[in-house]
């Protein structure tokens, strides 16, 4: 498992407190339905598109280890 950098978990941690003032500050101003939901949007988006692609890359690099192991297993079986 890769280790997150630390450029990269500042800039998770931004977001996710970046989002939380933006939900905070949405919720109690009183504007209405069709604002708050575009907010969330567009605030919503990013994060599921990230979310999304991390999902994607893990899953890419268990299938590579796994594929690996494999192979290493099939090599070693075969050595005389």
């Amino acid at each position: 498992m890769r280790k997150m950098k630390l450029y990269q978990r500042s800039l998770v941690y931004g977001i996710a407190f970046i989002l939380f003032g933006a939900a905070f500050a949405v919720r109690f101003l009183a504007l209405p339905a069709w604002l708050d939901l575009t907010i969330y949007g567009i605030f919503a988006a990013p994060v599921i598109w990230l979310a999304c692609r991390e999902l994607i890359k893990r899953k890419a690099e268990k299938r590579i280890d796994q594929s690996t192991a494999w192979q290493t297993f099939v090599r070693d079986r075969n050595v005389e």
